[in-house]
């Protein structure tokens, strides 16, 4: 990796996470996690919900910029995302 790349993927990432919080409302509003009774299910429904909907942003600003992004990544970054998410302490 040089540079330009790495710094490219810094703000693609950047551009991501502050792009996400909106677009992470929405998928809230449309796929709603209320209706599930155990805790814990719907933690990490919650916690995929929110990882997919990241990783969906990762992927498209990759792929608008034309840089490698294969399916191992995505689903590498979807698990890590989710676990992090899971077991991260509870948000106001």
């Amino acid at each position: 990796m040089n540079l330009p790349f790495i710094l490219i993927m810094v703000a693609v990432v950047a551009g991501a996470m502050l792009i996400g919080p909106p677009v992470l409302r929405w998928v809230r509003s449309v796929v709603s996690t209320a209706g599930i009774r155990n805790d814990k299910a719907r933690k990490l429904a919650d916690a995929a919900l929110y990882s997919a909907t990241y990783t969906t942003l990762f992927t498209v600003a990759f792929a608008l910029l034309g840089m490698p992004y294969g399916l191992g990544n995505i689903i590498f970054v979807f698990l890590l995302m989710t676990v992090l998410d899971y077991f991260m302490p509870s948000r106001p």
